[in-house]
């Protein structure tokens, strides 16, 4: 997982064996899983892009979308909160 923060917005990329990780313990039938899956959020426009394998036209549900999203959030800010404390 690669996560980057520019001012107001947030970039995230999960690779293949990230997804496919995540869903084999989390979501048995993920259509995530094995996809790379890029995200990018802007808090001030709105702006928000999504891609899966560089495709714009494969979906996965908002479910599905919200708790993978969330798990690696959570794993990233525990990182980070490990790094400035030292």
């Amino acid at each position: 997982m690669k996560v980057t923060v520019v001012k107001d917005t947030v970039r995230i990329w999960l690779s293949a064996k990230d997804t496919y990780e995540w869903a084999e313990q989390n979501w048995p039938y993920s259509i995530a899983a094995g996809k790379q899956v890029f995200v990018e959020f802007n808090r001030d426009t709105g702006f928000f892009r999504f891609t899966v394998n560089d495709d714009i036209e494969i979906e996965i549900p908002n479910d599905e979308l919200s708790s993978l999203l969330t798990d690696f959030l959570e794993s990233y800010r525990c990182d980070v909160v490990k790094m400035i404390r030292g």
